[in-house]
């Protein structure tokens, strides 16, 4: 907030100084991605992906704001003719490299388990339906948040969906 300056639109509703973003002369990000695979049998496979990000405001002394935490996947499944089926489980980890000046908070880690199955009727096209979060945890991920310019601007998180059914169609041109 720049208590300098008074909102353009409605100056006289909460909060009247606007959020002034700007760029920083003393910040960085750096991290990794890993993935692997590993087929067993003839059309069975077990793959994990890793990701990971390191970001500072060396200026606030603080991390950036928006960065994701710690996130690992594994995966098994299988494509066999034209039927495939994949299990994956997602495991998240706390976030607590947060920007504190940004309004960011400490967002808890959380795991998931996804299923899907599906088949190839035809050569480019795809049926399939899924069990999303089977286990209907309840989370919410660090990157969503509501965003508002209200008074008492707080990110409060915005929780993931919880167990859902779905079914897709989906046609490669």
């Amino acid at each position: 907030m720049d208590e300098t300056l008074l909102r353009k639109y409605n100056p006289s509703l909460e909060p009247i100084h606007p959020k002034v973003f700007h760029n920083l002369d003393k910040a960085y990000k750096t991290g990794f991605e890993l993935s692997g695979e590993l087929g067993l049998f003839q059309d069975y496979y077990l793959k994990t992906e890793m990701s990971y990000v390191y970001a500072r405001n060396e200026s606030l002394q603080e991390s950036l704001p928006l960065t994701p935490p710690l996130t690992t996947r594994f995966l098994m499944g299988s494509e066999k003719g034209n039927y495939w089926w994949n299990i994956q489980y997602s495991i998240v980890s706390k976030q607590d490299a947060i920007a504190a000046s940004f309004g960011e908070t400490t967002t808890p880690g959380y795991n998931t388990l996804d299923l899907r199955v599906g088949f190839k009727p035809l050569k480019d096209l795809t049926l399939g339906l899924a069990v999303l979060n089977v286990f209907d945890a309840t989370y919410h991920n660090h990157l969503n948040f509501s965003f508002t310019n209200q008074s008492d601007f707080g990110m409060v998180p915005i929780n993931d969906p919880g167990r859902n059914f779905s079914t897709f169609v989906k046609y490669r041109f």
